[in-house]
């Protein structure tokens, strides 16, 4: 009789160690959730602030938005002299935009053609349609689209402004 109450004494015993163990554990998760959630908005926000900032950078630049509206025309030696200027300007530049962790600077056409890529300007004119939902949907709804997006190259957060409602 007294094993028996010991046995379940030790049980006792053991089913509140367990129970404290897994409580800690399921707090130390739900704590490294919350962590990792904050986190991911800090930078997000972060990443979000740059790039509206940038963005509202070029839609005041004069000159960037004369470059842009050259960019869409049909006259292939009229988009080839836009592409070179935005080049040499953003060339100038970049150093000061990769700062604030915008390291992927694309512009695209209305039609969702590549136009200027600053990390690969030797690639453009590529129909971005099926490859880049962020790219179609800004076009298509005249409406900044962000989010996280896979590429060709990994993840990235993607702000998408739509530019060419705002040309002169």
């Amino acid at each position: 009789m007294l094993s028996m109450i010991f046995i379940l004494f030790c049980s006792a015993i053991q089913l509140f160690i367990y129970k404290s163990y897994d409580d800690k554990r399921v707090q130390h998760i739900d704590n490294r959730v919350k962590s990792a959630q904050k986190h991911y908005e800090v930078t997000y926000k972060t990443f979000k602030t740059n790039a509206t900032h940038f963005y509202n950078s070029i839609i005041n630049n004069k000159k960037l938005m004369i470059i842009l509206n050259q960019a869409n025309s049909n006259d292939i030696n009229i988009k080839n002299k836009a592409r070179k200027k935005l080049a040499s300007i953003f060339n100038m530049k970049y150093q000061l935009v990769a700062k604030l962790g915008i390291d992927l600077i694309h512009f695209h056409l209305p039609n969702n053609e590549s136009f200027f890529r600053r990390f690969a300007q030797n690639s453009y004119g590529d129909d971005l349609t099926s490859l880049r939902y962020s790219v179609n949907q800004t076009n298509l709804n005249k409406k900044m689209y962000e989010g996280l997006e896979v590429g060709k190259y990994g993840h990235a957060f993607r702000f998408v402004f739509p530019l060419w409602i705002t040309i002169l």
